[in-house]
């Protein structure tokens, strides 16, 4: 079995895990030259219009009336989403609700946070994390500590690399498991990549499977604290709500993410523009930095919107708020055994601003 840095019985708590920057890269903390931030994940396509439109006819009986209903209606707007039945669902107030639920259920000491990873689950589980602090965890060990009977944490695409394992892949590993261990996967980021069903693990028929899905990155409703979790383990979704209030979600909040999740035009539209946003990226970090799989900055692979520029690059980031872009600086706190950068891919009409914000960085340091 791959070296354990730790886990969830032993070790003390990496000091670390806590130094890191507000989650979602908080704007308000953004220096004035910034003129586009690109250091948050939430589309810059959303909200959709119709999500707008949910909001504006909110009627004063949603906001007077304690949220009955509310938990279903999310459940059943997003079955229809995701092609499964609703009771398969467990609603929460967004993916980080959900893993922190995960962290007060009775699965929470077999957790396996494998590294790098998203800061909250390494807070959630602060001596969690297996693995080498490599920028991607690799699927063997996904696998080994399966069959060791860990309950494996992982987002899928991944924060931060921006890589993936295909659903194929993914339930190889739950097969070589034979029945041990829980595969939790977060696809908060699942509708970035090119083909989606490629990738999600909805709908497979494996009793130790548990996703987490949110709409606040691909949506751009990042404001409502809304999302789900799935399983076709009764056992897996009542681990979640073991201890919960009288009503998980707010109806204010389920209105326009019901809205967007019906929305199917905006959906491709914006899943078409993204694509090809994240292409022009890639084409100009690669372009500056190279790849690393030629020995460069700019980690390949990616199947999001977002890259991530490791090693000296990363020194680019104050630089480059100077010059009028904001990106997220990550590091320590996420696994990462050296500071790197994670961008966004900008809007079109970005593009040009983007673009000489990166050549003006690149230009200074090869001075």
């Amino acid at each position: 079995m791959s070296r354990r840095q730790g886990d969830s019985n032993s070790a003390s708590v990496p000091p670390d895990i806590f130094d890191v920057a507000p989650q979602g890269g908080d704007p308000r903390h953004l220096p004035a030259s910034v003129q586009v931030d690109l250091s948050t994940c939430v589309s810059r396509y959303g909200p959709p219009p119709s999500a707008l439109a949910a909001l504006r006819d909110a009627s004063a009986t949603l906001l007077r009336s304690h949220p009955y209903g509310a938990s279903e209606q999310l459940t059943e707007a997003y079955g229809r989403f995701l092609g499964v039945p609703a009771h398969e669902l467990v609603a929460g107030r967004g993916a980080s609700e959900l893993i922190w639920l995960l962290a007060g259920s009775p699965l929470a000491p077999r957790v396996a946070v494998p590294v790098p990873a998203y800061t909250e689950y390494r807070q959630a589980f602060p001596r969690a994390a297996a693995g080498e602090a490599a920028v991607h965890h690799r699927l063997e060990l996904v696998s080994d500590l399966l069959e060791a009977d860990r309950v494996v944490l992982i987002s899928n695409p991944h924060n931060p690399s921006g890589r993936a394992f295909t659903a194929a892949e993914l339930g190889q590993a739950l097969m070589a498991a034979r029945g041990r261990g829980v595969l939790v996967v977060d696809e908060s980021y699942v509708e970035f990549v090119n083909v989606p069903g490629e990738y999600s693990m909805i709908g497979q028929a494996f009793e130790n499977l548990l996703v987490v899905r949110s709409p606040s990155k691909f949506f751009g409703v990042a404001g409502a604290r809304v999302g789900v979790a799935w399983s076709p383990n009764p056992a897996l979704r009542a681990a979640l709500t073991v201890r919960r209030g009288s009503w998980p979600v707010s109806g204010l909040e389920v209105a326009p993410v019901a809205a967007a999740l019906g929305d199917r035009c905006w959906q491709a539209e914006s899943h078409a523009a993204l694509q090809a946003d994240s292409a022009w990226l890639a084409q100009q970090l690669v372009a500056i930095w190279g790849s690393d799989a030629a020995g460069g900055a700019v980690i390949d692979g990616a199947v999001t919107h977002f890259r991530l520029v490791s090693g000296e690059a990363a020194g680019l980031a104050p630089r480059l708020a100077t010059a009028g872009i904001a990106v997220r600086t990550l590091g320590r706190g996420h696994g990462l055994e050296l500071p790197a950068v994670r961008i966004a891919a900008p809007r079109v009409e970005e593009r040009a601003l983007v673009a000489a914000a990166l050549a003006a960085v690149a230009d200074g340091s090869s001075r």
